[in-house]
């Protein structure tokens, strides 16, 4: 079965982000599907495990900005769905970098890559070996620095959809991220 959520990598926002902080997600009993929210369900399934994601900053080279990925599931209760709940699964420290798309394209020409990502150790889901050892994380990502396009691979770990939320750290970039399925 064929999905055009497939491969190609698209924008999560339609509009770039302008946020100086993040914004705080609660429990709802309304559905999210503001702009940043994509869906992972499609007729009934699982669309991937996987999601490969390349931030852009609006900005100089050099701003920074972090990125939140948050995980939406419903809860089930006496056979009718009543609640939304948000869950951190991500986030990431991403420098912009010299590396720009097209003017008139998806990724404009004023819209820079990051070319460094860190995660942020409190907001990853790592995996412990045993006590006293080096930490498997769950996440893939290629920070290569140097004005060359990074990403991030990580798990959707089984959510029904993906809020992408921004916070400018240093300069006024907007932000948005491109994703695509893995």
């Amino acid at each position: 079965m064929h999905y055009d959520l497939g491969r190609p990598a698209r924008r999560a926002l339609a509009t770039n982000a302008n946020a100086s902080a993040f914004a705080s997600k609660i429990a709802t009993i309304t559905e999210p599907v503001n702009d940043g929210v994509i869906n992972l369900v499609k007729d009934g399934v699982l669309v991937a495990s996987k999601i490969k994601l390349w931030p852009i900053l609006l900005g100089a080279d050099n701003d920074t900005s972090s990125m939140r990925v948050i995980g939406w599931h419903q809860v089930l209760l006496d056979g009718k769905f009543d609640l939304w709940f948000p869950t951190p699964i991500g986030e990431f420290a991403c420098t912009a970098s010299a590396a720009v798309g097209i003017a008139g394209a998806a990724v404009l020409n004023t819209e820079r890559f990051c070319d460094t990502i860190t995660p942020v150790a409190l907001m990853t889901r790592d995996r412990k070996i045993a006590a006293g050892t080096s930490v498997n994380s769950d996440y893939e990502i290629l920070s290569p620095t140097a004005d060359l396009i990074g990403h991030i691979i990580m798990p959707i770990a089984g959510f029904q959809k993906l809020e992408f939320t921004f916070d400018q750290t240093l300069g006024t970039p907007t932000q948005n991220v491109l994703y695509a399925f893995v």
